[in-house]
């Protein structure tokens, strides 16, 4: 149990037990006094710009992203437009065979009287 109230204190766990973060200044139950953590903590695990750029980027230049953008040349969206014409007039057509090709019994009937006439 930790007696001095004026101090916070900070105790890590990894994989459910604590771990000593703050070498020398930790307790016997592995806390930390709040102040030396954020020392530690900064000091091991937060990089300043420049050491953010060596590390992150390999270079100490500024880094410009270039966005990734796909166009497409005239010919191949022509190609596609034709594309898409040719399947539309397709699925037309379908639908007119279809349906005209439905004769009724009373035009199959008619069909045969006229026949006959002939």
């Amino acid at each position: 149990m930790l007696q001095d109230s004026s101090d916070f204190f900070v105790r890590v766990f990894y994989d459910g037990e604590p771990i000593d973060v703050c070498k020398q200044t930790a307790t016997a139950e592995k806390y930390c006094k709040y102040e030396d953590f954020k020392k530690h903590l900064t000091s091991k695990f937060i990089l300043s710009d420049e050491e953010y750029k060596l590390t992150c980027t390999g270079s100490s230049g500024p880094q410009i992203a270039n966005p990734a953008t796909t166009t497409m040349s005239p010919a191949w969206m022509w190609a596609d437009f034709a594309l898409i014409g040719v399947i539309l007039i397709l699925v037309a057509l379908v639908i007119l065979k279809l349906s005209t090709s439905k004769r009724t019994a009373a035009d199959i009937e008619l069909n045969q009287v006229n026949v006959a006439k002939n």
